[in-house]
Parts: structure tokens; sequence; C-alpha cells
């Protein structure tokens, strides 16, 4: 028997799609803590927060958007004794923040919140009874953020879709 409730640690690689894909940004670094509840042995209701990175370099100057992520996610489960196959999805807030760095007397913040959905899948091993291994793979897709530099070449409006890879 599994405990009904659980913490769990993910992390990861980040890798942007759609618009930061475009703009030639390069995923870094995922991570999340999720908190999570079996409603049977077949159902999870998981909710915490994330974090991805993105940035992008070129001629000294470099731009950062980093997201602090608070999501939802529905899971189904296909428990196999010490294995569990999963997939779901779910909804999440996305708070960007873009910093531009590397232009002289010139460091600039901008931060934009922006909604957005989630689907995911993976399988764990239970190495005990409290403790379990885990591979997954999520994808997001999110409203565009708007990040408005003062000057015009600076902004950038983009969603923040992307696919991560957490173990």
């Amino acid at each position: 028997d599994k405990p009904d409730n659980y913490v769990v640690a993910r992390i990861g690689k980040y890798n942007p799609t759609g618009e930061l894909d475009d703009d030639d940004f390069k995923g870094k670094q995922n991570a999340e803590l999720m908190f999570g509840h079996y409603f049977s042995p077949n159902f999870v209701l998981e909710g915490g927060i994330g974090i991805f990175i993105n940035e992008w370099k070129e001629a000294g100057v470099e731009i950062d958007i980093d997201t602090l992520m608070l999501l939802l996610t529905a899971k189904g489960i296909y428990p196999m004794e010490k294995f569990e196959c999963f997939g779901g999805g779910g909804i999440g807030l996305y708070k960007g923040q873009m910093d531009i760095y590397g232009i002289p007397l010139f460091n600039y913040s901008e931060e934009d919140t922006v909604f957005g959905f989630h689907i995911m899948i993976g399988a764990s091993y239970d190495i005990t009874k409290n403790w379990y291994l885990a591979l997954e793979a999520k994808h997001h897709w999110t409203q565009e953020a708007d990040y408005k530099a003062d000057f015009p070449f600076l902004g950038i409006e983009t969603d923040l879709n992307g696919y991560a890879i957490t173990l």
C-alpha cells in the first residue's frame, strides 16, 4: 500500500518550442516541487510550483527568461506491481521574468504572468514504500507574454511554450 499523499521533487532539462525556439532561445534547467494525492490507485491530483529557464546570447548581450509556474495536474495511473505508467494534463499560471544584460549602462528586467496548460506522460519504479524514481515528459503551452523594454528593439512578445524531461 502506498501513502495517499506524497511530495515529489523533479529536476531536468527544458527545451523551448514555438516562438522562443524561433528566436533562438536555448532551454536550460527545469525543476518542480509538487504535492500529490491518490484519490484511487488510478487517479492522482498534483499541485505545486516549478521553474524553467531560457536564455539567448549574441555579441555579448544576454536575455534570460526565467519562468515560475504554479501548476495543477490530473494524472491517470496504470499500476503494475512496482511500476506505474501515467499520463495526464492540467492548467497553470506562468510568471515569466525577462532580464537583459550586456548592453553598457543598461540592465533591464520585466515580468508578465500568463495562463497555460500542459500534458504529461511518464513512468515510475517503487524503490521502497515511500521512495520511487520516475521519468516524466511534460509539454507546456501558454498565452503570449509581453515584455516591453524601454528601447523598442529590445521588447519581446512571445509564448513560453516548451517541453521538459525530468527525473
